[in-house]
């Protein structure tokens, strides 16, 4: 058996995505994310997914995911 990870399709902010991650915590690092900044929200499946289960909580084919993060400017 093969070691290799699956890639995933998911819906990300509203897009067809495709991930390796297998939970919250992995897709946001995945992203280049910062997951101990202030002000990042994650729902899952129209879900709000609190900080301390990102970690825990599965990327699964097919969820819709949702990443908002407060940008700068102005």
């Amino acid at each position: 058996m093969s070691d290799s990870k699956t890639v995933v399709p998911i819906r990300l902010n509203g897009k067809a995505y495709g991930t390796m991650a297998t939970t919250i915590a992995a897709l946001l690092a995945e992203r280049g994310i910062d997951a101990s900044r202030p002000g990042i929200a994650v729902a899952a499946n129209q879900k709000v997914v609190k900080r301390s289960d990102w970690a825990a909580t599965p990327v699964s084919a097919n969820d819709d995911i949702e990443i908002v993060q407060p940008f700068q400017g102005g």
